[in-house]
């Protein structure tokens, strides 16, 4: 156990910084509750911005949403998570590797679930499929998205000191997670609570993930202070019986 996990755990920050991810990550269910709510409900006003965000975008916008869509696609942004999941477990990184098998990778099963559970359409399919593909509420690239540049931004602003470094990163994060959100728009292949939803859904995740690994962490933390607290190489002195101690010192 290094000292830098023992000082991150010496103070009582912990419970507010956890209290704080707790109360957001019940926050964004709500939202994405109520985005649900909504998404039946706003039918003729989804389709309205669909429709006005399909048909602003030029050919050459079309061609750039088109590639930035690929930041939010299941089938490259899964093999490289257990790429690097793999890579952090050799090298013993065990908080970027469980953190991103249980934000990304269960977060996949997760948008699984829900698409099946509300089982809406894309826009412009025409005939009720069964398909995954097919299903667009949640917006699948929106939540991966987040879930994947948002892990790997929060791991790298928990690593770094400098508020400008922070600031940067931060931003990039949100740049990355906002232009896969407003690609699948503008390519017309998803409603806006889609997007919405998968955002929120994703964000909720997030912070469940992260509130798991710092648990996970913290326990870790707890289980190898007493091996890291307990004295070393420390001589105890017996009295043996009638051994006196001024004349062996004599």
């Amino acid at each position: 156990m290094s000292k830098k996990l023992i000082n991150k755990f010496s103070n009582h920050q912990t419970r507010s910084i956890l209290r704080l991810e707790l109360c957001l990550g019940v926050g964004f269910i709500l939202i994405f509750a109520a985005i649900a709510v909504a998404h039946y409900s706003l039918t003729d006003l989804d389709r309205q911005i669909e429709n006005w965000f399909s048909t602003s975008t030029t050919p050459t916008g079309h061609y750039i949403f088109n590639k930035i869509t690929w930041l939010g696609q299941t089938i490259i942004l899964v093999p490289i998570t257990f790429a690097i999941i793999f890579w952090q477990a050799l090298q013993k990184q065990w908080f970027m590797a469980i953190g991103l098998f249980i934000s990304v990778i269960l977060g996949g099963f997760l948008t699984f679930f829900f698409k099946l559970l509300f089982h809406t359409q894309h826009p412009g399919v025409s005939s009720f499929s069964f398909q995954y593909m097919d299903l667009g509420f949640p917006s699948g690239h929106a939540m991966i998205s987040l879930l994947f540049f948002g892990f790997l931004g929060y791991t790298t602003l928990r690593n770094s000191k400098n508020f400008h470094q922070q600031m940067i990163i931060g931003a990039c994060t949100a740049l990355i997670i906002l232009s896969v959100g407003l690609s699948r728009l503008f390519l017309g292949v998803h409603f806006p609570t889609d997007v919405l939803g998968g955002w929120s859904l994703g964000a909720a995740w997030l912070m469940i993930s992260i509130i798991m690994i710092e648990l996970i962490e913290k326990r870790r933390y707890f289980l190898h202070k007493k091996n890291y607290e307990k004295p070393e190489n420390t001589i105890k002195y017996v009295e043996k019986p009638g051994h006196d101690e001024t004349s062996s010192i004599i």
